[in-house]
């Protein structure tokens, strides 16, 4: 039965109140200034660069002397890059032939947009499972999640991933609901999405299907069984079921297999570099290596700031598993959901916070049930518990922003404080503590009023006003706080004093290595000079070339002789964290000649 079927319901505009306001949060969250305030970052660097590659068909010679479109093998700073499956390339680059250039925002808005999709994929597959107001709140819920909402706003492989593989599982799991034709149809379409998951991010992908898929298979089997015993069903139906597997598996090899074949016919070193990708990152040969423990530990943080309503949802999930046979293999697919793919990245030596982002959806979906259970309208359910969970968070909203005000206020009466121990300089120390400050602010007002919603039971709109705090909070501090402290922002600075002072037949090398927001920004390709050495042989070629090289290898540096200062630019809170601009002199002829 749906849960909501107990509640009044709401006729006209007010019931689409609640939709129009996930819609506005959503879209907000997701696209309110992102080409704007932040630089790209390192990641972020590596896929838009090498999507701008493929927009401006500046291809690579490869072994085999051929020149494939960089569509075709994708590039960056002058060499393949294969480690990552192109979906987002391609998507960036096509986006870039509307626009006419690939900047932040052509960048980012993909990512955006399969957060959109990922929250509106997730709020119709509760709203159809555990009613309306649940799928609302597991829309809200994976939306305001901390690690959802930045990766949502990052140019990164890792959202793109996270929409497919859970469009895919939701079309999985209707697919176990349905019958016949139309059990296929979303079977096809759930090997898609798969295939299309690969495409964006693979092999990450293969770590999170596998135990939902022998989970939907073994309830689906168990159901058609059970029907054929009691002559529900006949042998058509099985057909149908059987010939959706095979369809989905089609669909997955059509989509997956293309691209990576022809890239092996072409370069045989992709198969080393593919090893490595998985296998070395596996074993932990990329480095981030964490204990086995890491993502259990983790996973509290990045649903935060929901992380007793998820636990509660947990608990109250295996209780109703344990009572309802009717639920049962829904919640263990949504346990499979959870827990297979957080023990398969587990179980690889290399962890980042953002590898586990699929599981984030089915970790809102237990936050949705507790908080429908705990926030549900209707009188006779009312529970004192909800009530005290969401005081304790409204209070909390306004402790924590009393505490920014104060530390704002306190250290703008006294900037010389950060000054003095290497953290800011005096010009932007009064507007980054403002800005924490009004940040403070907001955590007030959004702490109180959800705390007097609570008071007078109005518990489903006290939450709806910590969605919105949590909302704008980030976007003043995505603004005000993230973009002026980015440490990008330095190598962005470099690049662009290079672009406007060294000219356009110059030649210009990364020093020992080229940074990959200074090769974005640069807007050419920046070889690389490994040591000292190579920078004096490339100096006895006699023609002079430009250096760029961060603080801490300036060292390597000193005993080349004749070096300019060209440019140099300092972040104006971490002050070890600088770029260097320098002009190398050719060397005269008498200097060329000496061996």
């Amino acid at each position: 039965m749906n849960p909501d079927a107990a509640v009044r319901p709401n006729g006209g505009l007010r019931r689409w109140l609640a939709p129009a306001g996930l819609a506005v949060l959503v879209g907000g969250l997701f696209f309110f200034r992102l080409g704007q305030d932040v630089s790209v970052r390192s990641h972020e660097a590596l896929l838009a660069e090498s999507a701008r590659n493929m927009f401006l068909d500046k291809e690579v010679r490869l072994p085999d002397r051929t020149h494939p479109s960089a569509y075709v093998v994708p590039n960056f700073n002058g060499q393949p890059r294969l480690r990552k499956t192109p979906l987002p390339y391609w998507t960036v680059a096509l986006l870039a032939n509307l626009t006419g250039e690939v900047d932040a925002w052509t960048a980012r808005v993909p990512s955006a947009v399969a957060a959109l999709s990922t929250v509106l994929v997730l709020t119709l597959l509760v709203w159809h499972g555990w009613g309306r107001t649940a799928g609302l709140l597991a829309g809200a819920t994976l939306a305001t999640s901390g690690a959802f909402m930045v990766v949502g706003r990052a140019a990164l492989a890792d959202m793109p991933m996270t929409f497919f593989t859970t469009a895919s599982l939701a079309a999985l799991w209707v697919a176990v609901e349905r019958a016949g034709q139309s059990r296929f149809r979303w079977l096809f379409l759930a090997g898609i999405m798969a295939g299309l998951s690969m495409m964006a991010k693979g092999p990450a992908p293969l770590l999170v299907f596998p135990l939902p898929w022998l989970v939907a298979a073994w309830v689906m089997v168990s159901r058609l069984r059970r029907a054929r015993r009691s002559g529900e069903t006949g042998r058509a139906e099985w057909g149908w079921a059987l010939g959706g597997v095979a369809a989905a598996g089609v669909a997955f090899v059509a989509i997956t297999l293309p691209w990576p074949l022809y890239v092996y016919l072409h370069v045989p070193s992709a198969l080393e570099v593919w090893r490595a990708e998985s296998v070395d990152r596996a074993v932990g040969g990329f480095g981030h290596g964490e204990a086995p423990w890491f993502y259990v530990l983790r996973l509290p943080i990045l649903v935060a700031p929901w992380t007793i309503f998820f636990g509660v949802g947990v608990g109250l999930a295996l209780r109703q598993a344990w009572r309802d046979r009717a639920e049962r293999g829904r919640l263990v697919f949504l346990a499979a959901w959870l827990v297979g793919p957080l023990a398969a990245f587990s179980a690889a030596s290399g962890k980042q916070d953002h590898y586990i982002l699929p599981v984030l959806p089915a970790a809102a979906i237990y936050t949705a049930m507790a908080m429908r259970r705990l926030f549900a309208p209707a009188p006779d359910r009312l529970d004192p518990h909800g009530r005290r969970l969401l005081i304790s968070h409204g209070v909390t909203a306004a402790v924590l922003g009393l505490g920014g005000v104060a530390v704002g206020a306190v250290l703008c009466l006294w900037p010389g404080f950060l000054a003095s121990h290497g953290l800011a300089g005096p010009p932007t120390t009064p507007a980054i503590l403002g800005a924490v400050a009004v940040l403070g602010g907001v955590g007030i007002v959004g702490g109180l009023a959800a705390f007097l919603l609570a008071v007078r039971w109005r518990l489903l709109g006290g939450q709806a006003v910590l969605f919105a705090t949590l909302a704008v909070a980030l976007l003043w501090a995505w603004s005000t706080l993230v973009g002026p402290t980015e440490r990008a922002g330095t190598a962005r600075a470099i690049a662009e004093r290079a672009r406007s002072v060294v000219p356009a037949d110059a030649a210009v090398f990364g020093f020992p290595g080229a940074d990959r927001v200074v090769v974005f920004y640069l807007g050419r390709t920046l070889p690389e000079l490994g040591t000292a050495a190579d920078v004096e042989a490339r100096r006895r070629q006699g023609r002079p070339f430009f250096l760029i090289c961060e603080d801490k290898n300036m060292a390597a540096l000193r005993g080349v002789s004749g070096m300019e200062v060209i440019a140099h630019e300092t972040h104006p809170i971490f002050g070890d964290e600088s770029f260097w601009l320098l002009r190398v002199p050719g060397a005269t002829a008498a200097a060329r000649e000496t061996p």
